[in-house]
Protein backbone atom coordinates (compact mmCIF):
# COMPACT_ATOMS: atom_id res chain seq x y z
CA UNK A 1 0.00 0.00 0.00
CA UNK A 2 2.92 2.21 0.69
CA UNK A 3 3.93 2.06 -2.67
CA UNK A 4 0.69 3.09 -4.10
CA UNK A 5 0.45 5.96 -2.18
CA UNK A 6 4.16 6.96 -2.94
CA UNK A 7 3.62 6.69 -6.18
CA UNK A 8 0.66 8.44 -6.89
CA UNK A 9 1.77 11.62 -4.41
CA UNK A 10 4.73 11.15 -6.30
CA UNK A 11 3.06 11.44 -9.94
CA UNK A 12 1.11 14.31 -8.64
CA UNK A 13 3.76 16.20 -7.52
CA UNK A 14 5.77 15.48 -10.62
CA UNK A 15 3.40 16.90 -13.09
CA UNK A 16 3.33 18.91 -15.80
CA UNK A 17 2.21 22.26 -15.78
CA UNK A 18 1.48 24.27 -12.42
CA UNK A 19 0.10 21.97 -10.01
CA UNK A 20 2.23 20.93 -6.85
CA UNK A 21 5.27 20.92 -8.64
CA UNK A 22 6.23 24.12 -7.46
CA UNK A 23 6.30 22.37 -4.11
CA UNK A 24 9.25 20.11 -5.47
CA UNK A 25 10.80 23.13 -7.24
CA UNK A 26 10.86 25.14 -3.97
CA UNK A 27 12.19 22.17 -1.78
CA UNK A 28 15.02 21.69 -4.71
CA UNK A 29 15.62 25.60 -4.57
CA UNK A 30 16.14 25.23 -0.62
CA UNK A 31 18.59 22.80 -0.65
CA UNK A 32 20.55 24.46 -3.68
CA UNK A 33 20.74 27.55 -1.30
CA UNK A 34 22.34 25.24 1.81
CA UNK A 35 19.23 24.00 3.86
CA UNK A 36 20.08 21.14 5.32
CA UNK A 37 16.52 19.83 5.87
CA UNK A 38 15.67 20.59 2.64
CA UNK A 39 19.01 18.55 1.47
CA UNK A 40 18.30 15.34 3.38
CA UNK A 41 14.79 15.64 2.61
CA UNK A 42 15.56 15.96 -1.22
CA UNK A 43 17.96 12.70 -0.69
CA UNK A 44 15.80 10.47 1.41
CA UNK A 45 12.74 10.78 -0.92
CA UNK A 46 14.94 10.99 -4.44
CA UNK A 47 17.43 8.57 -3.74
CA UNK A 48 16.65 6.63 -0.65
CA UNK A 49 17.53 6.97 2.62
CA UNK A 50 20.40 4.77 4.43
CA UNK A 51 19.60 1.68 6.29
CA UNK A 52 20.87 1.61 9.74
CA UNK A 53 23.31 -0.54 10.37
CA UNK A 54 23.65 -2.50 13.47
CA UNK A 55 26.72 -4.56 14.76
CA UNK A 56 26.66 -6.88 17.62
CA UNK A 57 29.03 -7.91 19.55
CA UNK A 58 30.19 -9.91 22.86
CA UNK A 59 31.13 -8.66 25.95
CA UNK A 60 34.36 -5.61 25.29
CA UNK A 61 33.03 -5.63 21.50
CA UNK A 62 34.52 -9.51 21.32
CA UNK A 63 32.54 -11.84 19.60
CA UNK A 64 29.50 -13.69 20.41
CA UNK A 65 30.30 -16.64 22.16
CA UNK A 66 27.01 -19.80 21.34
CA UNK A 67 26.94 -22.82 23.13
CA UNK A 68 25.26 -26.02 21.75
CA UNK A 69 22.84 -27.37 24.19
CA UNK A 70 21.58 -30.59 23.88
CA UNK A 71 18.24 -31.49 23.69
CA UNK A 72 15.77 -33.95 25.90
CA UNK A 73 13.55 -36.07 24.54
CA UNK A 74 10.78 -34.55 23.92
CA UNK A 75 12.14 -31.82 21.65
CA UNK A 76 14.40 -34.82 19.76
CA UNK A 77 10.92 -36.07 19.30
CA UNK A 78 9.18 -33.31 18.12
CA UNK A 79 12.18 -32.10 15.82
CA UNK A 80 12.32 -36.06 14.38
CA UNK A 81 7.80 -35.13 13.56
CA UNK A 82 8.67 -32.33 11.63
CA UNK A 83 11.53 -33.54 9.68
CA UNK A 84 9.15 -36.63 8.93
CA UNK A 85 6.80 -34.13 8.02
CA UNK A 86 8.58 -31.61 5.57
CA UNK A 87 10.13 -34.96 3.64
CA UNK A 88 6.56 -36.16 3.51
CA UNK A 89 5.32 -33.12 1.51
CA UNK A 90 8.24 -32.69 -0.25
CA UNK A 91 7.92 -36.36 -1.52
CA UNK A 92 4.12 -35.77 -2.20
CA UNK A 93 2.88 -32.18 -2.02
CA UNK A 94 -0.71 -33.39 -2.57
CA UNK A 95 -0.24 -35.74 0.62
CA UNK A 96 -1.92 -33.43 3.61
CA UNK A 97 0.18 -34.42 6.60
CA UNK A 98 -2.18 -32.28 9.27
CA UNK A 99 0.57 -29.71 9.48
CA UNK A 100 -0.18 -25.99 9.14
Amino acid sequence: MRDTVAGKLREHMLADGEGDAGIVDALIAKARKGDTRAIELCLHYGIGKPTDKVELSGPDGGPIQAQAVPMDDTELRILREAIAEVEAEEADPDVDTGGT
